[in-house]
C-alpha cells in the first residue's frame, strides 16, 4: 500500500515538473520576442516614425496570442485522436522551430515585404503550438493526477 502511494506521488511530481518545464519554455519564447521588440521594429518594420515600427512589432506579438485558441482546437483534436503524449511531443518542437527560423530571417531592407510577412506567419505558427501545448498540458495533468478525492 505504501509502495503504491509512493509510486503515485513520484508520477505526480514528475508530471508537474514536466508541465512546469513546458510552460517555462512556452513563455520564454514569448518573452524573448517581447524583449527584442525594439530591435525587431527596426529590422522588420522600418518607418519614418519609431513609434509606428514599435506598434507593428507589438501587433505581431498579438498575432501569437490570437492564434492560441486555434492551437487549442487543432491540438485538442490531435490529442483526442492520437493521444496527449503525441501532441505534447510535437508542440515543443513547433514552439522552438519558429524561434530559430525568426533568427535566420533577412531584414526588410534585403527582401522587402516578404520578411515581415514571414515573421507574422512564424509567430502565428508559434501561437498555434503554444495554444495546443498549454491546453493539453493542463488536461494531461488533470488526467494523470490522483483519482482519490480528498475532502476536508
Amino acid at each position: 500500500m505504501i509502495k503504491n502511494i509512493m509510486t503515485v506521488m513520484k508520477n505526480n511530481i514528475k508530471n508537474k515538473i514536466a508541465s512546469a518545464v513546458g510552460s517555462i519554455g512556452e513563455w520564454y519564447d514569448f518573452s524573448l520576442y517581447s524583449f527584442f521588440i525594439p530591435v525587431t521594429s527596426k529590422v522588420f518594420f522600418p518607418s519614418s516614425s519609431n513609434e509606428i515600427g514599435l506598434l507593428k512589432a507589438f501587433s505581431v506579438l498579438a498575432v501569437g496570442f490570437l492564434a492560441r485558441p486555434f492551437g487549442a482546437i487543432i491540438f485538442g483534436y490531435v490529442s483526442d485522436k492520437f493521444g496527449r503524449s503525441v501532441s505534447l511531443k510535437i508542440t515543443p518542437i513547433l514552439i522552438t522551430l519558429p524561434t530559430f527560423c525568426i533568427s535566420l530571417l533577412p531584414s526588410y531592407e534585403k527582401v522587402g515585404l516578404i520578411s515581415p510577412l514571414v515573421l507574422i506567419l512564424l509567430r502565428f505558427i508559434q501561437g498555434i503550438a503554444i495554444g495546443g501545448e498549454h491546453s493539453n498540458n493542463i488536461i494531461y495533468l488533470c488526467e494523470s493526477g490522483s483519482k482519490k478525492i480528498y475532502s476536508f
